[in-house]
């Protein structure tokens, strides 16, 4: 073998190592949100967000197309493409797209649990890898929807029935990200619009704590205002005259003078 075509050879060898070692990671990242989420209670964390009827149309498993409702996450390092612009956001980084055939939608309550039907495997773009998570509501609430057809005369052709209500959220991320097996920050991005249901349950319940915690504080006259800070956190806005402080929180302001709380006043 020549030494040009032993430099191909090795050449070749190293895409083909790098290619396999991408996709691998592709897997293995899918593989680790399979665990976490696959057939698991969710929150969507969205503010003001769908779901709408779904028929699963496939023999085999569901697919977006099953869906009505659509909410497309870029992750910061990508620029949202200009197809996406022009439909409705949820924040700068998230579209909504209902399809117009939709007659029936319903919003979901905060800290509402749907089902994560499917997990699809990450898709390579030109730009960037897509996940897609299927969700299916679990509360019937306000979700009595029922199908029913018709014949030409307008007579009914059975019984109406119900039908599950449901939402298809894709995420991108960077090609880049992907590739490295960067796990923990594709986590962390989804984390932030899908969490499962015991960690919000979970969050739910420390904030609950943290707020009984600074409704019960105790402050002392002579107290500092890095010891009033944290008792009640940083205050709303905090106004200096000379050696005197004026701190301000939602409920109560707190006087300093020399660093020393002289007085508190409930607003």
């Amino acid at each position: 073998m020549t030494f040009r075509k032993a430099m191909c050879v090795t050449a070749v060898a190293a895409v083909l190592g790098l290619v396999i070692a991408a996709t691998g990671n592709a897997q293995s990242l899918k593989d680790k949100l399979e665990t976490r989420y696959k057939n698991q209670r969710v929150v969507l964390l969205l503010p003001n967000t769908l779901v709408a009827p779904f028929t699963e149309s496939g023999l085999f498993r569901i697919t977006d197309t099953d869906f009505n409702v659509h909410y497309d996450h870029f992750h910061p390092a990508l620029e949202l493409p200009d197809r996406y612009k022009k439909r409705a956001t949820l924040d700068d980084r998230t579209t909504e797209y209902v399809d117009s055939t939709t007659s029936v939608t319903a919003k979901l309550d905060p800290g509402e649990a749907l089902e994560v039907m499917r997990i699809a495997q990450f898709k390579r773009g030109r730009d960037a890898y897509m996940v897609d998570f299927m969700l299916k509501a679990l509360s019937e609430r306000n979700r009595l929807a029922r199908v029913e057809k018709f014949d030409s005369a307008g007579n009914s052709l059975g019984s109406p029935k119900k039908v599950p209500f449901g939402v298809h959220v894709r995420f991108a991320f960077p090609i880049s990200l992907i590739e490295s097996g960067e796990y923990d920050a594709v986590e962390k991005e989804i984390n932030a619009y899908l969490l499962p249901l015991a960690e919000y349950q979970e969050q739910q319940r420390t904030a609950t704590e943290r707020t009984q915690a600074q409704r019960n504080v105790s402050l002392q006259p002579g107290m500092s205002r890095a010891e009033v800070i944290e008792a009640l956190g940083e205050p709303v806005k905090s106004v200096v005259f000379g050696s005197k402080t004026i701190l301000t929180f939602s409920e109560i302001t707190v006087d300093l003078e020399n660093d020393k709380v002289t007085d508190v006043k409930v607003n």
